[in-house]
């Protein structure tokens, strides 16, 4: 029995890898990302979504010349995403408070793309973040716990992992709405060359399409 236990973990991980190293090598934000643009996470760095799978992260709180970066969606499954930002490969499972609010939990970053179960193991993430796409100070709501922590796809290797159910809570990205305005949003700066600010919010960024 243990024999045969151990062969279907080792058959599952092995068609999970395979199914993500024979897909494109990249994914689609969903539409209520991308149609609620600019999204910014906990009032210290924005997020453009400028098109289906590329987007704008730019964080604040670094040196710089070191704060803007692409992110890049490669891979989805439910409400798990494995970005590219900073040069540095991250999962995040992603949940929905309101339409326009968010709250995530994060793996630690990666240099190399790592299979994607090992990525998206939600019992070693980091969290949670809140993140919102309204010009207003963000819901605080600090014991939203991370529920569920592995993708349903991928097989349970310890007792910490609880799977996922096989659905998809966000959309496929698919025919979503064309932004085409143009305005400005103001940001707040909370940090300056790795210290305080003296200053609230400190300037504009432009958005739109």
């Amino acid at each position: 029995m243990g024999f045969q236990v151990l062969l279907f973990v080792l058959l599952t991980g092995s068609a999970v890898n395979s199914y993500y190293q024979a897909k494109p090598t990249r994914c689609l934000f969903p539409c209520e990302f991308r149609e609620n643009i600019p999204i910014v996470n906990e009032l210290s760095s924005i997020w453009f979504i400028n098109s289906q799978s590329f987007g704008t992260y730019t964080n604040l709180s670094r040196p710089i010349g070191e704060q803007t970066s692409t992110s890049e969606c490669i891979m989805r499954q439910g409400p798990f995403f494995i970005l590219r930002e900073f040069g540095l490969y991250f999962c995040f499972k992603f949940m929905a408070l309101t339409d326009t609010d968010w709250v995530e939990y994060f793996s630690a970053g990666s240099e190399t793309l790592l299979p994607f179960c090992e990525m998206c193991d939600g019992s070693k993430f980091s969290g949670p973040g809140y993140f919102s796409a309204r010009n207003q100070p963000l819901m605080r709501d600090r014991s939203r716990p991370i529920g569920c922590n592995l993708p349903s796809i991928c097989p349970k290797r310890n007792n910490k992992q609880v799977c996922c159910p096989n659905s998809e809570p966000f959309d496929s990205g698919r025919n979503c709405r064309v932004q085409t305005s143009t305005g400005s949003y103001r940001y707040n700066r909370p940090q300056r060359y790795g210290k305080p600010s003296p200053h609230g919010y400190s300037g504009y960024r432009k958005f739109g399409g």
